[in-house]
């Protein structure tokens, strides 16, 4: 029956086009000739499959049906097997050394200016890594050095977060875009000296002069010269009785007890041994402000285009990232650094507020920023976090231990959908009668996301919908808080009139979605989902000096001025008619 079966394969073969497949047939054909041991070269060379079977006494191929298709299904796998090892091989070895060689022709300077091809470490080429732009791209090999030693290397084998006690995870996103990019560092400046964790308090000399343990003598003389205890200070220290400090190891100067006693009497009224007090724990509107002991939190360096297209934005991450990767300071307060983008078109990373009327893509940039920050966090690919903190370059700290609180309030207020703060400015004292609802009550975009949360997936999911229509004229957070009031009381946001028409100069219908805002609303409005912190206030275009500040840890929007100190700086008051 092989000549049956070699009838089938010929009339398989013949069917599939092309000189590769000529050149498969003729070989398999030499081959099956040298394999045979029939004589008859006729039959071997006439592969006709409409031959007359029954007069040759042979069974009919098509019994033979399922032996052939099994053949035809393993001869399709060994070729489909092929093709993907072969594109495995090429993206695995040969891929990664032209990309090598690639850059090495590019960059022929490393940061030093040291001739040469430049040679990237392995790791910027696997994930999550390689879906960023500025490891491959960046000038400093010397950092990416750093982070591989610090960073990248030792966590390999590290125990999952479970089992080191970690139970959350929070992404800080530090957004940017190009405008912003050279001044970027100096906006981590006062990190320094406001530290965010007290892990860092050590490295940055806040450490109380004397420990818990140390014994102090005050002199309570009146004209003494020694150390006094200040009225104000007395809570802070613990303060005893005995005067046996001043006696002696045994407590006595001689056998004589009146003696004994005449003298501690007196040491008492001179001087007094204190200790400080035990610390408390710091706290915050009764949450205890040590969160980085379960929780993780990674900071991440967020350009609004790509990385390799702006050496500017590149030269500033690498300044931070040479920062974090030196010893000690405030980047104990995080576990790792990342570089990300969004990838935004320059010609669509607008921000205009000048526009806001006229153009309805006057902030497309941070609308898309907004977004696509979101869904790098929620997809998993550089860790698995509950949510982000959006700290733009003009939120600073005020105080010290700021990341702890906070993540002691993430603690607090969970479960949300965004926890952060309304507006505290006093800029729209004037028109205050005529906000609409929906800006008075909205939460600033300086806030914190819960990328798990199923009502912030629907809000931003429309937003992304929303993105070629007029609703785009909105910045991203307040227009969130429209769906959320437009749900929840039913009314309908008002657009600038010359945003609302078309090329035309016709007026453009927006599509009704009331009803879908309202089921949104009727679902989660019981929950609470916007809640608010006083850890973060929004003082946005507000001056301020530190008495107005409160109970804030971080302020976003205002002008901190220091108080004029008239020994330091002389000014002349003119006044004129």
């Amino acid at each position: 029956d092989d000549d049956d079966d070699d009838d089938d394969e010929e009339h398989e073969i013949e069917e599939m086009k092309g000189g590769t497949w000529k050149k498969l047939k003729n070989l398999w054909k030499w081959k099956r000739r040298r394999g045979s041991n029939d004589d008859n070269d006729d039959d071997n060379d006439n592969y006709n499959i409409n031959k007359d079977m029954s007069n040759q006494g042979r069974e009919n191929p098509c019994t033979k049906e399922q032996p052939l298709q099994r053949r035809r299904i393993l001869r399709h796998l060994l070729l489909l097997t092929a093709i993907l090892s072969s594109k495995f091989i090429y993206k695995k070895h040969i891929f990664q050394k032209l990309l090598n060689l690639k850059k090495g022709a590019k960059n022929k300077d490393d940061k030093n200016g040291e001739g040469g091809n430049v040679t990237y470490p392995d790791f910027v080429y696997n994930h999550p890594y390689v879906t960023s732009s500025y490891y491959t791209s960046t000038h400093s090999i010397q950092t990416l050095e750093k982070m591989y030693q610090i960073q990248v290397e030792p966590k390999k084998d590290r125990l999952p977060d479970r089992e080191r006690g970690i139970v959350s995870r929070l992404a800080i996103l530090r957004p940017f875009c190009e405008f912003e990019a050279e001044a970027l560092p100096v906006t981590f400046a006062c990190w320094n000296s406001l530290v965010p964790c007290r892990a860092a308090e050590m490295d940055l000399g806040d450490e109380d002069e004397e420990g818990e343990d140390e014994w102090v003598l005050f002199d309570m003389r009146e004209n003494g010269n020694g150390r006094k205890l200040e009225e104000e200070e007395e809570d802070q220290w613990e303060c005893s009785d005995d005067a046996d400090y001043a006696l002696g190891d045994d407590g006595n100067t001689n056998n004589n007890g009146t003696t004994t006693s005449w003298f501690r009497g007196a040491v008492r009224s001179l001087f007094k041994k204190c200790k400080r007090r035990p610390k408390t724990k710091e706290y915050f509107d009764d949450v205890s402000a040590d969160g980085l002991r379960t929780t993780s939190a990674d900071l991440f360096l967020f350009y609004s285009q790509t990385f390799s297209e702006n050496d500017v934005a590149m030269k500033s991450v690498d300044t931070i990232m040479d920062e974090f990767f030196s010893a000690g300071g405030w980047s104990r307060c995080f576990d790792n650094i990342y570089a990300i983008e969004a990838n935004i078109p320059k010609e669509l990373d607008l921000y205009i507020p000048a526009a806001q009327e006229s153009l309805y893509s006057w902030v497309n940039g941070s609308n898309r920023q907004y977004e696509a920050g979101f869904r790098i966090i929620q997809s998993g690919e550089w860790g698995d976090y509950d949510g982000f903190y959006l700290m733009e370059g003009d939120s600073v700290p005020v105080k010290n231990y700021w990341l702890d609180v906070i993540l002691g309030e993430i603690v607090a207020y969970r479960p949300f959908a965004v926890l952060g703060a309304q507006y505290d400015g006093d800029k729209w004292d004037a028109f205050y009668e005529d906000i609409p609802i929906s800006l008075l009550h909205h939460t600033n975009g300086n806030g914190i996301y819960n990328v798990s949360h199923p009502l912030l997936e629907r809000l931003t999911g429309h937003l992304e919908v929303e993105a070629p229509c007029p609703y785009n004229s909105i910045p991203y957070d307040y227009r969130m808080s429209q769906m959320w009031v437009e749900g929840t009381l039913g009314i309908v946001p008002k657009l600038a009139p010359t945003i609302m028409l078309n090329e035309e100069g016709e007026n453009i219908t927006l599509s009704d979605n009331t009803a879908m805002f309202s089921k949104w609303a009727n679902r989660w409005k019981d929950e609470e989902p916007y809640r608010f912190t006083k850890a973060i206030h929004n003082y946005a275009a507000t001056n301020l000096i530190p008495r107005h500040l409160g109970p804030e840890y971080v302020i976003h929007g205002a002008k901190l001025y220091s108080p004029w100190d008239p020994a330091r700086t002389h000014v002349t008051l003119v006044i004129m008619e």
